[in-house]
């Protein structure tokens, strides 16, 4: 019985080590939003060493830049708002309307310490739950100003 018992335990525990989501986090971040002839939004987190650098622009006013640190406890949040609003599905968005001038556009670029990434960019044309995700990534990266 106490084998079966072990042995029951050693499989949950490797289990369970190939799930665990710690193991990824965010070591890059790039997201911008514009369109026309407006301000395009900046925002930019990379690791630096053990911290992590923060860098917000805003286009037609380059006198409006913000650059600060980023709490872990932050990244984390960010990289759970990710998961909620599964922006990872956004991977390989690419899609645009050429007949279009002065439209909107966004460009999102992530990268995890583990290779996984996530690029997506498009012009009047967004994936799915973009509008609903897109605002909740502003709003967050708006409070980390």
């Amino acid at each position: 019985m106490k084998k079966i018992l072990f042995a029951v335990c050693f499989a949950l525990l490797l289990v369970g080590c190939g799930n665990n989501k710690e193991d990824k986090y965010i070591t890059e971040f790039k997201y911008e939003y514009g369109g026309g002839w407006s301000t395009t939004y900046s925002y930019e987190i990379k690791q630096k060493d053990d911290k992590y650098v923060f860098t917000y622009k805003e286009t037609l006013k380059d006198a409006n830049v913000v650059i600060k640190y980023v709490s872990k406890k932050n990244m984390k949040k960010l990289s759970d708002l990710i998961d909620k609003y599964e922006i990872d599905k956004w991977n390989g968005f690419d899609k645009s309307q050429d007949n279009i001038y002065d439209g909107s556009y966004f460009s999102l670029n992530v990268k995890y310490n583990n290779g996984n990434v996530i690029n997506a960019h498009g012009y009047m044309m967004s994936p799915d739950n973009y509008n609903e995700a897109s605002e909740a990534l502003i709003d967050f990266l708006n409070g980390l100003k």
